[in-house]
């Protein structure tokens, strides 16, 4: 409401004529409701944590949300389905920065933020909307998501793909706990895994046996299974399906870790480890202004934070919010990092970890290094214009 009385409605029907928002208004159906309007829903809806059915009801029960919405105390809201409509809309690639553009204009027209001024950024952990899998889960489950999306897409196809036992292990959601141990079929956990990639092998080589599947072969959860199944199994001397050891599989970075997020990694980060990805968030934060979000990216979870440090900055350069201080965690300078900011008249002020002796990694920074920077000691890097 304080940010109304201040800077007015922050988004207009307008804002969305511009190139780079082409589709945000529903191009089917009763006249198109403005994305500003949804945006700020979307925005509201995130804060409360509630249901898009929620949402609407907030919108037409709430007189804060009608102020801070600028909507008539009449207004009865709209259908719930418009709001999941609408995030496929936002979602296209750019279009989340382009919406964030149009505030920081508006913010810099009213003097909020600046360039030039200080600002810091850190990263955190996203977490996966998934359920945490062992890796024998993890491997049944994608054999059962597979079923399920050729059900979904081709029902009568699936029948036929089906072999005895099946039902037991996908019917429902895989759990070791269910399938070791138990009945007629128990079997150790070594034994479970073999059955698992007997089962997806066998349903891959059919697919590909059909002359008439090949658009089956190209379904999302099919061809993730088919790289699951290559980074994980490997032929045993008697013809069956064993797992390949820890040590063979391809990096955490390339391996999923959910048949249905197939962009979350696991992780590591001081100590604590997480399933899905990382957002790095930057905000102004001059002592004479108010602190606000000038920059988010997002990552996958294995990305090392220093990949994203000139990238970030030349963001809020051409944004016309160049920093002319820049806070930053240890994660986030290299030296090619801290050269770039130079380059572009940042100090960039960060804890830099010094390594040396035999230990020391290849492009970490030495006690040689640190002395260079003017940081003996307790070091901390700064590029100077």
């Amino acid at each position: 409401m304080r940010v109304r009385d201040a800077l007015g409605p922050l988004f207009a029907d307008e804002d969305f004529e511009h190139e780079r928002f082409a589709g945000m208004f529903a191009a089917l159906g009763r006249p198109a409701l403005s994305p500003g309007l949804l945006a700020m829903v979307t925005v509201l809806q995130f804060l409360h944590n509630l249901s898009d059915r929620e949402a609407v009801v907030a919108m037409a029960d709430r007189i804060s949300w009608k102020y801070a919405l600028g909507l008539d105390v009449a207004e009865t809201g709209f259908d719930a389905s418009v709001l999941a409509e609408f995030r496929a809309r936002l979602a296209e690639p750019g279009r989340a920065d382009a919406l964030l553009d149009t505030v920081l204009d508006k913010l810099k027209a009213a003097g909020l933020v600046r360039a030039g001024g200080r600002a810091r950024t850190d990263s955190t952990h996203v977490l996966a909307a998934v359920r945490s899998l062992g890796r024998v889960e993890m491997l049944g489950e994608s054999v059962r998501a597979a079923l399920e999306e050729i059900a979904r897409v081709a029902p009568e196809r699936v029948v036929p793909l089906l072999a005895p036992g099946w039902e037991e292990r996908y019917g429902r959601k895989v759990e070791t706990s269910r399938l070791i141990g138990r009945g007629r079929g128990k079997a150790t956990m070594e034994e479970l895994a073999g059955r698992f990639g007997a089962d997806g092998s066998l349903l891959l080589e059919t697919l590909k046996a059909d002359p008439t599947a090949g658009w089956v072969l190209r379904l999302p959860q099919v061809r993730l299974l088919a790289q699951v199944w290559e980074q994980h199994f490997e032929r045993s001397e008697g013809g069956g399906w064993v797992l390949k050891a820890v040590t063979d599989l391809p990096p955490a970075a390339e391996l999923p870790i959910s048949p249905y997020d197939p962009d979350a990694r696991y992780a590591v980060k001081r100590a604590s480890g997480w399933e899905g990805g990382k957002v790095h968030l930057t905000e102004s934060c001059d002592e004479d202004l108010p602190h606000l979000v000038t920059d988010v990216a997002t990552s996958a979870a294995t990305v090392q934070d220093s990949a994203q440090t000139t990238d970030i900055q030349e963001r809020l350069l051409a944004r016309g919010l160049g920093p002319g201080v820049h806070v930053m965690d240890a994660g986030y300078p290299t030296a090619a990092n801290l050269i770039a900011a130079a380059g572009h008249g940042i100090t960039l002020i960060a804890p830099v970890t010094v390594s040396s002796g035999r230990g020391a990694k290849t492009g970490t920074f030495s006690p040689a290094s640190s002395r260079s920077t003017g940081t003996p000691g307790a070091p901390a890097a700064r590029a100077r214009r």
